[in-house]
């Protein structure tokens, strides 16, 4: 049989450096496979690793939300003959959107269970 997992003070197992590699992976995934690389991540480890499975949740819903609002800003900018003011929102948005993957991957990988703002409680484990 395996050993049982060594518990940090919060009553979580402790997280290795193999799951906080994986927690950063699910973050900047969104620069290869958006969305999809969370999912498979979290596919893989929702059963043994707690914190990657959060993090991974958290990824795939911001990337997921991320692209769409960027999508719509797109087309509203291409349908609306307004392409001046929404190539700007777009600009906006992709700065926004790649500022935020990164800072939650570098905290993910010290360790850290951070979330995004507003998605914070999504696949967060009791007792957090």
């Amino acid at each position: 049989m395996s050993e049982p997992p060594v518990l940090s003070p919060s009553g979580l197992p402790e997280i290795s450096t193999d799951d906080r590699t994986m927690a950063l992976l699910a973050h900047l995934s969104m620069f290869i496979a958006p969305c999809v690389g969370p999912i498979i991540l979290w596919a893989l480890k929702n059963d043994t690793s707690p914190f990657v499975a959060y993090h991974a949740i958290q990824a795939a819903v911001f990337q997921g939300v991320s692209y769409a609002i960027i999508f719509v800003l797109t087309f509203a900018g291409v349908i609306g003959s307004m392409a001046c003011p929404c190539c700007g929102l777009v600009s906006m948005a992709s700065f926004v959107v790649v500022f935020g993957a990164i800072y939650p991957a570098i905290k993910s990988y010290n360790g850290e269970w951070v979330g995004y703002p507003l998605l914070d409680g999504i696949g967060r484990p009791p007792g957090v």
